[in-house]
């Protein structure tokens, strides 16, 4: 698929833009922070879920009953950007780490606006117990969750939908770092082994992801000291397979992760669910996104 036509530009996030195309000094205040291509990014993801989760008949007031939980949020830009693009009236930010310069706190004194931080690790955090999101319908997002993040993150919604203390209503998660999958994270085993794979060929293929992303083809300075020497190396870890085969192969076990997790999904009560590509590899080579609700 070409990147004509993946990137979105809903009405909602026309406050984050000048007049035109986004522009720093036209923008809002925090959007100033981001770069372009990032801020790009995360109004594509809220422009395809938009598509995906339509609003229409939606009753007055109904947004500010509704929250936005950012896991792995870091600085917390694609939380703030959500909940005021979307006028909902929380934002629940989640890290195992704490940030300086965060994008929330540009929020944080808005008038109805509450904004929460959790400092834990995504394995530890149970949205069932935080009592701020009771009688709230929810939505989970999350931007380039790396390798196992993403399966934690999405076991924190199976586990949250099948409790009653939270209404969650949807999942926006762009998957990134394949290579960094565990085969103890991973929730889709059941799915990948019913395509005949073992945890085994789970570890190959997990590898075989990071070449979808190059640069596996440069070889370090002190590492060769000359042209064949560096051919020769790289013949002996792919073989015969050329760059453009790699990426492929890397872009197809990438794949075929994601959708085993979109598998996992339906299986858990996500009837509905897609797999899209938000903005062209040019911009970001971890374009692809997980939608359920």
């Amino acid at each position: 698929v070409s990147g004509e036509g993946l990137l979105r530009r809903p009405k909602e996030c026309d406050a984050w833009f000048g007049d035109g195309e986004f522009s720093p000094a036209n923008s809002h205040l925090a959007a100033r922070k981001y770069k372009t291509r990032h801020i790009q990014q995360q109004v594509s993801m809220i422009g395809h879920y938009v598509d995906f989760f339509p609003r229409t008949g939606e009753a007055e007031g109904s947004r500010e009953s509704r929250s936005v939980v950012e896991l792995g949020a870091g600085k917390g830009h694609l939380g703030t950007m959500w909940v005021k693009s979307m006028g909902f009236s929380h934002l629940l930010l989640v890290d195992n780490q704490c940030f300086s310069l965060k994008a929330d706190r540009e929020i944080s004194h808005e008038e109805g606006m509450k904004v929460e931080r959790f400092q834990c690790d995504l394995k530890d955090f149970a949205m069932d117990k935080v009592k701020s999101l009771a009688d709230r319908r929810v939505c989970v997002v999350g931007k380039h969750l790396c390798g196992g993040a993403t399966d934690m993150a999405l076991q924190i919604c199976k586990t949250s939908r099948e409790s009653s203390g939270v209404a969650l209503q949807s999942l926006c998660i762009a998957s990134c770092c394949h290579h960094k999958c565990t085969w103890r994270a991973f929730v889709a085993k059941e799915v990948f082994e019913d395509l005949g794979l073992t945890a085994q060929d789970f570890q190959l293929i997990s590898w075989m992801t990071g070449w979808a992303c190059c640069g596996h083809d440069h070889v370090k300075k002190d590492e060769a000291k000359d042209d064949e020497a560096a051919e020769e190396r790289k013949r002996k870890m792919f073989g015969n397979l050329k760059m453009p085969e790699r990426i492929k192969a890397g872009l197809a076990c990438k794949r075929l992760l994601d959708l085993c997790r979109i598998a996992w999904l339906r299986q858990n009560g996500f009837l509905s669910t897609q797999f899209v590509k938000y903005c062209p590899r040019i911009m970001t080579g971890e374009n692809m996104l997980l939608l359920a609700k």
